[in-house]
C-alpha cells in the first residue's frame, strides 16, 4: 500500500462513521501523493464534499478531541498532526479551535519533533488530555515565571533535567508563550554555562543574540516611591479552575508589598455568580484596599500595590482597571467602542497567539471611564456587587463600575509603568447564551445613566 493509499483508506474509513471534517483532511493529505489521474478524481470528489460537513463548532471540536486521543493511544500521532495542520491551512480552524484541541496541536508538534530529532520514545499510550494538558501548561508556566522575573529559573532548569527535555522543545515553548524570549534565552545560557554543558551553553548563546523583544523589557524590581499607606490589601478570586489559580496565585506571593501593610488572598470556591463570589470575599476582610481579579488572571508587574497607592491617593476614586471605555456602544457591549476612547493595556495569551493589547496610550496617571473589564479591578471603597440583578458570570463589572459612579466615585484605566496582568485566556471563546440575558439586564438598569 503506497501512502496515498493508506491516507484515502483513513478517510474512507472516517467517512463511514460520519467523521466527515476528519475524513476530509485526510484526504486534503492524499491529494499531497497523487498521481495525475488519481488526483483528478479525488479533487472533483472533493468539491462538493465540504457539503457533507455541519460546521456546529461545539460538537465539531469535541468529535476532533475523542479522535485524537484514540490515535495517540493507537500510536498514530502523526494522523493528529497530519490532521490539525490541515485544518489551520484550509479551514481557517484558528477562528474556531478551541483551548483543548489548541493544546494537543502545540505538544503533538513538540513531542513529534522530539520524536524525530532527537530519537526520543512515542508518547505513552495511556495518554490522556488531562495529561497533555498537564505537560503543557507545567512547562508553559515554569518559562513565564522565568520570564517575568518572578523566579530565578531554577525551578524551569529542575524540571528540565528531570525530564530530559531536550532544547529544540524548550526553545518551541519559549517562541510560543514568551513576549520577550531573550530573558529566558539568557537565563538558560547563564545556567547551562555554570553546570559546563557547553553544547547547550551555545545553543541558548546562539538563540540569545539573535532574538528580539517583541515587547516591552520586563522591569526591574525597583518600587516606586509611596510615602504612606493607610489600609491593608485583599485580593479575592472565584475559583473553578484549580490548577489555573495555582498559577495565579504564585503571582500573588510575589507581590511587593508596602510596609505597614498585609496582604490576605481569599479564594472562594462554588459561588453561583461572580458577584456572589465577590460580595463573600469581600465580607471575609477589612482590607481598605480590594483586588478583584479572574483565575486565569497573572499579576506580572511586581510593584502593581505601590501603583495602585498613588492613584487611590485621589480620594474621588473609587475602582481602578486596565481596560475599559469612556463612551458605551449602543450595544451595551463594551468592547465593541469605535476605538477612540477605549483604553487597554495588558498581556493577552489565547494558546494559539499572545500579545500586547495597548490601545490610546496616555501619559495622565489615569483616564476616567464609564466602565470598566473585570478581568482587573481594585476598590478602596466597599459597594455590595448586585447579586440581585446579575447573577451569573456576565456584566458585573460594568454594573459594579456604573454602581460607584452613582455613589459619586470615578472609576479610571490606570497608567501602568509595565502591564500589571497576564490574561491566560481561551482561544476561541464564544459568549454563552445568557450574556445577551444581562446585557438587557444592564441596559434596563443603567441605560438612562449612560
Amino acid at each position: 500500500m503506497n501512502t496515498f493509499e493508506n491516507y484515502l483508506i483513513v478517510g474512507n474509513g472516517l467517512e463511514e462513521h460520519g467523521k466527515y471534517l476528519l475524513a476530509y483532511t485526510m484526504y486534503l493529505e492524499a491529494l499531497r501523493y497523487a498521481d495525475s489521474g488519481s488526483s483528478v478524481t479525488l479533487e472533483n470528489y472533493l468539491q462538493s464534499y465540504q457539503q457533507k460537513i455541519t460546521f456546529n463548532f461545539s460538537k465539531l471540536n469535541d468529535e476532533l478531541k475523542e479522535q485524537f486521543i484514540a490515535w495517540i493511544r493507537q500510536g498514530q500521532t502523526e494522523y493528529c498532526l497530519i490532521c490539525l495542520t490541515h485544518l489551520f491551512e484550509s479551514l481557517d480552524f484558528a477562528k474556531w479551535i478551541d483551548n483543548d484541541n489548541c493544546i494537543i496541536y502545540h505538544w503533538l508538534s513538540i513531542m513529534l519533533f522530539d520524536v524525530k530529532k532527537n530519537e526520543k520514545p512515542y508518547p505513552s499510550r495511556n495518554i490522556t488530555l488531562d495529561s497533555i494538558k498537564s505537560e503543557y501548561y507545567t512547562l508553559k508556566f515554569l518559562i513565564r515565571r522565568s520570564e517575568m522575573n518572578v523566579s530565578d529559573g531554577a525551578d524551569l532548569t529542575d524540571f528540565i533535567d528531570k525530564h530530559s527535555i531536550s532544547p529544540d522543545v524548550i526553545n518551541y515553548m519559549i517562541q510560543k508563550t514568551c513576549f520577550s524570549p531573550s530573558i529566558v534565552y539568557t537565563k538558560l545560557m547563564n545556567f547551562f554555562k555554570n553546570q559546563n554543558r557547553d553544547s547547550d551553553y551555545q545553543y541558548f548563546k546562539k538563540l540569545s543574540n539573535n532574538a528580539k523583544n517583541e515587547f516591552y523589557s520586563i522591569p526591574s524590581t525597583n518600587i516606586a516611591e509611596v510615602t504612606h499607606s493607610d489600609g491593608d490589601f485583599a485580593v479575592i478570586t472565584a475559583v473553578s479552575d484549580e490548577n489555573m489559580y495555582v498559577e495565579c496565585l504564585y503571582y500573588i506571593n510575589h507581590l511587593h508589598i508596602p510596609k505597614n501593610c498585609q496582604l490576605t488572598i481569599h479564594p472562594i470556591r462554588n459561588a453561583a455568580s461572580m458577584t456572589e463570589a465577590y460580595n463573600i470575599g469581600c465580607n471575609q476582610t477589612n482590607a481598605k484596599y480590594k483586588i478583584y481579579i479572574h483565575q486565569d488572571t497573572m499579576l506580572i508587574n511586581q510593584n502593581l500595590l505601590y501603583e495602585l497607592l498613588n492613584i487611590f491617593k485621589t480620594p474621588s476614586i473609587g475602582m481602578v482597571g486596565v481596560a475599559g471605555v469612556q463612551t458605551m456602544p449602543k450595544s451595551f457591549i463594551w468592547w465593541e467602542s469605535n476605538g477612540i476612547d477605549d483604553y487597554r493595556n495588558i498581556y493577552q495569551d489565547t494558546v494559539i497567539t499572545r500579545e500586547h493589547t495597548l490601545t490610546n496610550p496616555f501619559s495622565e496617571p489615569y483616564k476616567n471611564v464609564c466602565v470598566l473589564d473585570g478581568v482587573f479591578l481594585a476598590t478602596q471603597y466597599d459597594i455590595p456587587w448586585r447579586e440581585d440583578l446579575f447573577d451569573g458570570w456576565h456584566y458585573y463589572d460594568m454594573s459594579q463600575s456604573m454602581e460607584f459612579q452613582k455613589k459619586g466615585y470615578s472609576v479610571v484605566v490606570a497608567n501602568q509603568s509595565f502591564p500589571w496582568c497576564l490574561h491566560e485566556q481561551k482561544c476561541n471563546k464564544t459568549l454563552e447564551l445568557d450574556f445577551t440575558k444581562y446585557q438587557s439586564i444592564f441596559q434596563k438598569e443603567y441605560g438612562s445613566l449612560l
